[in-house]
């Protein structure tokens, strides 16, 4: 999916969208920026490679993941309105 487009659907459902630049990158390696919108516990994140959105993740600040037992709790929604519900059920 675009990313201009669920991040306009996202800002126009009311929801506010932050933006984090990843400090270091691997040589060569165009770095990906990560976009994060909360509501209440619920976040929904999701990572731009050029004009693309991928890795759109639904999840809760209450449960956060641990790499170390690949632990990663949340789902990953078919679409931008299972996205945004997500966001409304905060």
């Amino acid at each position: 999916m675009k990313n201009a487009t669920l991040t306009s659907r996202i800002k126009k459902a009311g929801f506010e969208i932050e933006i984090e630049t990843p400090r270091t990158h691997a040589e060569g390696v165009t770095p990906s920026n990560l976009h994060r919108a909360v509501s209440g516990d619920a976040v929904v994140t999701w990572y731009e490679q050029g004009a693309s959105a991928v890795c759109l993740h639904c999840g809760r600040i209450s449960q956060p993941g641990d790499s170390m037992t690949d632990y990663f709790p949340g789902y990953f929604p078919r679409t931008i309105k299972g996205a945004i519900e997500h966001l409304r059920k905060g």
